[in-house]
């Protein structure tokens, strides 16, 4: 009897074994005669290969400025939108080099003078290291232009990604116009109207600035650490601080994240999200509280940090007397950036990937998670930036949005008509398929400026 089952349990493996042999062989089949006839899936998945390649060819160009594919040539493709996600995945492009004027969707193609927050606009541009200020109607009133070479000599011993030396990240526009900015995980400078350096800062700080009421400027910094007494770290850790400098570029000082979470009672999220090595915070957005909303909620008091962690998917109030968290969240986005304290007590924020393959910018309550308001993407306007992005709430009651990897900004009303809409004018390609990364667009009011003799509106 056991030799019987033993024979029969052998059977079955043969069998077992020769099924699978004759699906391989069908699906082997198939794939042929589907390349040879052009036969559903090849001629899909060859059209979205051959957009691919081309792209992944364009990458071994020298690095200068910070690229994406526009928004009407992703769309456009024949391809599902899955692929049409990936392939807007794939085309940030860090390392295409050039630039020239878009003869197709650029500067203002939207002006709604009566339902505007009418202003003046800052803007940073992924092609060069610059920053322009234009009025409403997109006319340049403004630039300024600084390269790396002309602060820092080379070689510089940072290890930064090279193309972050061929833009500036972030951007603070004084009323006499002096402005203070970055080239991100390189360093921050002061220069005055005519451009010329007032002083420098070399460390790798990254990503944002905030200029507090009396003159101290608050920043990102990041250090690498080797190891950690708490943890086994598999490599060189990215470990994000928060420093604070003078009106004169002098530290007084920083505050490591890191720390600031294992001592609090949001410990668990370093569990859940770090990395052992590598950039686990990528931190993106530091905001000071000036102390006026204080009397709605202790965390609102003067002098507490709003920061946001884009790998941990969490924004958090940090006490940088007691070098503490005081508060955190994540669960409602992922991947966000800017989030910031608006006049009612809600925060604003920029939520990348966490709608459903678009983007989406939301007004919430911190404490109750209620969304109050939101601009969402979907298959009809495809808003969407994987990375960067930005959000203002404007006196009005309007919302202006930077859809960085798209090089778009617009303003939106509270019930989401699009009044206001720029396209950066500088693109790059034969087709002029490539569009720099706007970083940010900032809307300011005339009277914070006062160095210009007349402004055209």
């Amino acid at each position: 009897m056991e030799n019987i089952f033993l024979h029969m349990s052998k059977g079955l493996k043969y069998k077992r074994a020769a099924f699978f042999v004759l699906i391989a062989v069908a699906f082997y089949l198939f794939g042929e005669f589907s390349r040879k006839y052009n036969w559903w899936p090849h001629r899909i998945v060859k059209d979205f290969y051959a957009i691919v390649l081309a792209a992944k060819k364009k990458h071994s160009r020298p690095a200068a400025g910070r690229w994406n594919y526009n928004k009407e040539y992703v769309y456009n493709q024949q391809l599902s939108k899955q692929q049409q996600k990936e392939l807007s995945r794939l085309m940030v492009l860090p390392y295409l080099n050039g630039s020239a004027p878009s003869t197709d969707k650029k500067n203002v193609t939207l002006y709604n003078e009566h339902l505007v927050f009418k202003g003046l606009n800052l803007y940073l541009s992924g092609h060069k290291p610059a920053a322009f200020l234009i009025n409403m109607k997109g006319e340049k009133l403004y630039e300024w232009h600084k390269d790396f070479s002309e602060i820092w000599e080379e070689p510089f011993s940072v290890d930064e990604p090279p193309e972050a030396k061929t833009f500036w990240r972030r951007a603070y526009l004084f009323p006499n116009g002096d402005i203070l900015t970055m080239f991100s995980g390189y360093g921050m400078v002061k220069l005055n109207k005519e451009s010329d350096v007032i002083w420098k800062i070399t460390d790798r700080i990254h990503h944002d600035l905030f200029v507090a009421e009396n003159g101290d400027i608050y920043t990102l910094v990041r250090e690498t650490i080797d190891s950690h007494p708490n943890y086994k770290l598999d490599g060189p850790m990215l470990v994000d601080f928060i420093a604070v400098y003078d009106q004169n570029g002098v530290e007084k000082k920083r505050i490591s994240l890191l720390e600031a979470f294992l001592k609090s009672d949001y410990a668990s999220i370093v569990e859940n999200y770090m990395m052992r090595e590598g950039d686990s915070f990528h931190s993106n957005t530091v905001e000071i509280f000036d102390g006026s909303l204080a009397y709605m909620n202790p965390l609102f008091k003067k002098g507490l940090a709003l920061v946001s962690m884009r790998n941990f998917h969490t924004i958090a109030i940090v006490d940088l007397e007691r070098e503490k968290v005081l508060w955190a969240l994540n669960g409602l986005w992922k991947m966000q950036h800017q989030p910031t304290l608006l006049k009612n007590g809600a925060f604003l924020l920029f939520d990348n990937q966490g709608e459903y393959g678009f983007s989406k910018v939301i007004e919430f309550d911190p404490f109750t998670q209620n969304i109050l308001w939101a601009y969402r993407g979907n298959e009809k306007n495809h808003f969407f930036s994987r990375t960067c992005g930005s959000n203002q709430r404007l006196p009005n009651g309007n919302t202006l949005i930077t859809e960085s990897d798209f090089g778009r900004a617009f303003e939106v009303t509270p019930d989401n008509r699009i009044v206001w809409e720029y396209y950066n004018p500088y693109t790059y390609g034969k087709d002029k398929n490539l569009i720099a990364t706007l970083f940010e667009m900032i809307r300011l009011e005339v009277h914070e400026i006062d160095f210009l003799p007349s402004i055209n509106m």
